[in-house]
């Protein structure tokens, strides 16, 4: 009967050992796992946007009449989001953030917006134009 209840005792503390060395091996495991998600996030986004901002300046760079705009784009894109991410985290504490929010996004949604509007206007001025020199 004694061997018994020592089988029993040695049983429930193996069970236990076992359960909690489960637990901490889960808990290793995905706090590994965490670390590793973070730092392929960490690694992946800027070299997307490194990616992404070198698509641009091959693209614009091709074109000759628009190298300022190769060099300026990456730039204000930059210093928008730079700015952006202090108002998100500091608000309005700091009359500066808001007034640099307006002069690092008015540049680059100046590029963004009117450029392709004006191209799309001198597009059809030259459309309508062409209409007056087709003869019947």
């Amino acid at each position: 009967m004694e061997q018994v209840i020592h089988l029993i005792i040695v049983t429930g503390l193996l069970i236990w050992i076992l359960y909690n060395i489960s637990n901490w091996l889960i808990k290793i495991i995905l706090i590994i796992g965490a670390i590793a998600l973070g730092s392929l996030a960490i690694a992946v986004i800027p070299a997307g946007v490194i990616w992404s901002f070198r698509q641009v300046w091959q693209q614009i760079r091709q074109d000759k009449s628009q190298r300022i705009l190769a060099i300026f784009l990456p730039i204000v894109t930059v210093l928008a989001g730079i700015s952006l991410g202090l108002f998100w985290q500091l608000g309005f504490t700091n009359l500066w953030i808001p007034i640099a929010i307006c002069f690092n996004t008015l540049p680059l949604l100046t590029i963004l917006v009117y450029r392709p509007i004006q191209r799309l206007i001198l597009i059809r001025q030259y459309r309508e134009s062409e209409r007056d020199l087709i003869s019947p």
